[in-house]
């Protein structure tokens, strides 16, 4: 089977990215694709409250996309 990106290895993710995904369940890159940006952004807000803003949710779709959030369109 194909060889899994580490979730801190995508486009706009880290290691504290990668933990807290980790910690509401999501440990792949397949697993994120498979909950999708917008579920994925629901649980970290209610693991970890207003910590998590609603750049994240733009990162993590940009990691899903493979480009930087700061380049993804409006």
């Amino acid at each position: 089977h194909m060889s899994e990106t580490p979730l801190e290895q995508l486009p706009n993710l880290g290691r504290i990215s990668a933990r807290q995904l980790g910690e509401v369940g999501i440990k792949t890159e397949t697993e994120l694709r498979a909950v999708g940006a917008p579920a994925a952004f629901a649980r970290l807000r209610q693991q970890f409250g207003r910590g998590i803003n609603f750049n994240y949710l733009y990162a993590l779709a940009g990691a899903l996309k493979g480009i930087a959030w700061e380049q993804m369109p409006e």
